[in-house]
C-alpha cells in the first residue's frame, strides 16, 4: 500500500496544488471529479518551461466552479507504460462512483522504436484502450476517450492528420463499447486550419535562439508539443465539445466555449487563457 501512495503522489501530488487556485477547481467534494490520463501533450509543466504548456494544464481555464480536476497526464507515457508503472492503478485506487476519467493517449503508443511504449493499432492498442474503458466502469465511474491531438504537419493551405490508425482505433472502440468519443485529432486539426501555416507556429514550441529558455538553450522546432497559446487552443476547442457529451457539459464554464467558432487570428477566450497561464504558472 505504501508503493501505491507513492506512485499516487508521483503522479498527482503536484497537480493537486495547482488545481486548488486555478479558476476551475473547487470544494464541492459531493460534486463528481474530472481525471485526465494522459501525455506530453496534455501534462502540466511549470514556469521553468515556458512557453511549454499541456491542454490538460489550459483545461482547467474553462471548467466552471466547482469542478474538481485532476490531471494526471505524464510526458512520455503511453497507455502500456502507463500500467507497466503503476500509474493507473495509482488512479483506480482512489476513483470512485460518478468520477469521470478522460483517456487520451496515442502519441508515444506509435513509437515502434520505442518497444516499451509500442502499440499496435490493430491489436495492442485497441485492447489497451479496452481495458482502461471497463477498468473505470468496473468502478462504477464514466470513461470518456479523446483521441491524440493533432501535430503541426501542413501540405499547402491544409493540414494532415497523423495518427491514422490509431485513430481508427479510438472510433472502433467507442461503437463497440458505446463510449463517448471525442475528436481532438480531427477538431484540433480543423481549429489550426482557421489560424494558417506560418501563425501556428505559434501553438507549437517553436522558439528561436533569441528566445531560447532553459531546457532548449539552442531553440527549438517542435511540432508535437503546445505553446501556451497552442495549449489554450486545443482545450478551448475541447470545452466546445464538452457541452454534447452529457456527463461532461456541466463542468463547462458556457461563458469561455460558448457563442462564435475559432476566428482568425483566434478566438478571445484563446489569448485570455494563454495569459492567464503566463499570470499563474
Amino acid at each position: 500500500m505504501q508503493m501505491r501512495t507513492s506512485l499516487r503522489s508521483i503522479a498527482l501530488g503536484a497537480v493537486l496544488a495547482l488545481s486548488a487556485c486555478s479558476p476551475g477547481s473547487g470544494s464541492d467534494e459531493d460534486g463528481p471529479r474530472l481525471i485526465l490520463v494522459g501525455d506530453s501533450t496534455a501534462s502540466d509543466y511549470t514556469a521553468v518551461a515556458a512557453p511549454q504548456a499541456g491542454w490538460g494544464q489550459a483545461l482547467r481555464y474553462f471548467l466552471a466552479r466547482p469542478a474538481q480536476f485532476e490531471n494526471a497526464a505524464v510526458s512520455g507515457r503511453s497507455l502500456r507504460t502507463f500500467i507497466d508503472e503503476g500509474r493507473w492503478e495509482a488512479v483506480l485506487i482512489d476513483l470512485k462512483p460518478r468520477d469521470v476519467v478522460l483517456i487520451s493517449m496515442g502519441h508515444n503508443d506509435q513509437r515502434d522504436d520505442t518497444p516499451a511504449r509500442y502499440a499496435d493499432p490493430k491489436t495492442d492498442f485497441p485492447d489497451l484502450l479496452r481495458r482502461y474503458v471497463q477498468d473505470v466502469r468496473d468502478r462504477e465511474a464514466t470513461p470518456v476517450i479523446i483521441s491524440p491531438a493533432p501535430r503541426r504537419l501542413w501540405e499547402g493551405k491544409a493540414m494532415v492528420e497523423t495518427h491514422g490508425l490509431y485513430l481508427e482505433a479510438y472510433r472502433i472502440v467507442s461503437e463497440q463499447m458505446d463510449v463517448p468519443f471525442i475528436n481532438l485529432s480531427e477538431l484540433g486539426l480543423a481549429y489550426l486550419e482557421t489560424i494558417g501555416a506560418d501563425e501556428t507556429k505559434k501553438d507549437f514550441l517553436w522558439l528561436t535562439p533569441q528566445d531560447r529558455n532553459r531546457q532548449h538553450p539552442s531553440g527549438i522546432e517542435d511540432n508535437t508539443h503546445f505553446s501556451r497559446l497552442g495549449a489554450c487552443g486545443m482545450a478551448f476547442v475541447l470545452g466546445r465539445a464538452f457541452q454534447d457529451v452529457d456527463e461532461l457539459s456541466g463542468l463547462v464554464d458556457r461563458e469561455k466555449v460558448e457563442g462564435p467558432g475559432p476566428a482568425r487570428p483566434r478566438p478571445a477566450p484563446v489569448t485570455e487563457c494563454a495569459a492567464y497561464l503566463d499570470a499563474n504558472t
